[in-house]
């Protein structure tokens, strides 16, 4: 049986752990969504491979995020890629690019202190189970936003095409490049509410 290592599949094994009753799948989701949130992070960098010359180095989250900020320089902010008929205007499709904020970053980091032996004085206190459930109800979140776009990163100039733009999307791509078909693109940006969302 294949273990699927992309981002979604940790955040869809993270959902299932997470509906569960009991603790222990607790500290299982956790882990899914720490590991989630690296591998976005190392998809974003993965699919520009092209654009730098920078070499991927690590797993720590805050590491990652300072590699894929150094090249993207978008880390709080959605890009919209519009696909339009140029004769008309009217858009035919789009894809987002849909960061790891700063926030999901944290709340990453945060779920490591959970990741290791708990004191007795903490497990006999129901509590601290409920502001963990709640804090990976809220990564949780946050990283379902993040993996929503299909657009793997905000357009670069290509290294070795001075003037071109390079991007790279994921999915089927039929509805944004019908064949045969006239069309313009577009770039948009967005900032992040507080909230996960555009505005």
């Amino acid at each position: 049986m294949e273990y699927k290592c992309e981002a979604k599949d940790y955040l869809g094994r993270a959902r299932d752990r997470l509906v569960e009753a009991n603790p222990e799948a607790l500290f299982y989701t956790a882990l899914e969504l720490r590991c989630g949130i690296e591998a976005r992070l190392k998809e974003y960098f993965d699919a520009q491979a092209e654009t730098t010359k920078k070499k991927r180095k690590g797993w720590q989250i805050s590491k990652l995020a300072k590699q894929v900020e150094a090249v993207f320089k978008a880390r709080e902010k959605v890009i919209r890629l519009v696909v339009f008929d140029p004769e008309t205007n009217s858009v035919i499709s789009d894809a987002f690019y849909t960061p790891v904020t700063s926030k999901l970053q944290k709340l990453g980091e945060q779920l490591g202190g959970y990741l290791h032996a708990s004191d007795k004085k903490r497990s006999k206190n129901g509590q601290w189970l409920a502001v963990f459930r709640e804090k990976l109800n809220e990564t949780y979140r946050e990283l379902e936003f993040s993996v929503s776009g299909t657009l793997m990163a905000p357009p670069l100039e290509h290294t070795k095409k001075p003037g071109k733009l390079f991007f790279c999307l994921t999915g089927d791509q039929t509805k944004l490049f019908p064949p045969g078909k006239r069309i313009g693109i577009r770039f948009e940006k967005y900032e992040l509410t507080k909230e996960v969302g555009i505005r």
